[in-house]
């Protein structure tokens, strides 16, 4: 049965014909993306030596009316993984997408860097009412304050 569900992730997230899913950069790459609602800044998604973190920011710990996101529900812990959330990950559209699979190529992006692809895909998705923005340059994102 656990099998079955790791198939069809991969296949979700666009493993082609059984092959590896889409996999995380290694220890070399860090990046910093700040998820929003509205203007509120919600939290900071993060890469760091392999491991994916994501942590609440003061302002929207300071918003008592804003529910925390089902797969992070205490807003005062750190959450670390080695894959990305499929929060995240599902903003990533499918790579069998020829549409998708075309914009991959022209624009020189390695289907299997999650990073890469959330930076050209991320920012929004129509499964929910958040945005996405690379931090990484912004130094003020990405402190989770």
């Amino acid at each position: 049965m656990l099998s079955s569900l790791k198939r069809a992730w991969r296949e979700l997230l666009g493993a082609e014909d059984g092959g590896a899913p889409a996999r995380d950069p290694g220890p070399e790459r860090e990046a910093a993306f700040a998820l929003f609602l509205g203007k509120v800044h919600v939290g900071v998604l993060s890469l760091s030596e392999g491991q994916w973190k994501f942590v609440y920011s003061d302002e929207f710990r300071r918003h008592e009316e804003l529910r925390p996101l089902v797969s992070f529900p205490d807003k005062t812990a750190v959450y670390q993984a080695e894959e990305l959330w499929p929060f995240f990950a599902m903003r990533i559209p499918s790579l069998k997408q020829p549409a998708i699979r075309e914009r991959i190529e022209r624009e020189h992006i390695d289907q299997r860097d999650r990073v890469k692809l959330l930076r050209r895909f991320g920012a929004r998705t129509i499964a929910n009412p958040y945005r996405l923005e690379d931090a990484t340059a912004r130094p003020a994102l990405c402190g989770a304050s």
